[in-house]
């Protein structure tokens, strides 16, 4: 859920739209939220973080386009996570 470049800015959204795996000739409708942090503001730190910053993307699929509603909270949630 992460794009290319992401690295350039803080957090963005990304949509997009797949086709149904259930229904032929329908669609599912999809958002994700990606934020970025310095690995010095890590409240715990594992081994495994070796670099300056750290990625986290929080993603909601949906049979109904729902992208200002999903937006709205995936702001909150990714900021929170």
């Amino acid at each position: 859920a992460i794009p290319d470049g992401a690295y350039n800015s803080d957090q963005d959204m990304v949509y997009f739209v797949l086709p149904s795996l259930d229904e032929k000739n329908r669609a599912v409708f999809g958002v994700a939220s990606y934020r970025q942090i310095t690995s010095a503001s890590l409240l715990s730190k594992d081994d495994d973080v070796t670099r300056s910053h750290v990625q986290k993307s929080v993603c909601v699929i949906s049979r109904i386009p729902l992208y200002g509603v999903l937006t709205a909270k995936l702001e909150l949630i990714t900021q929170a996570y």
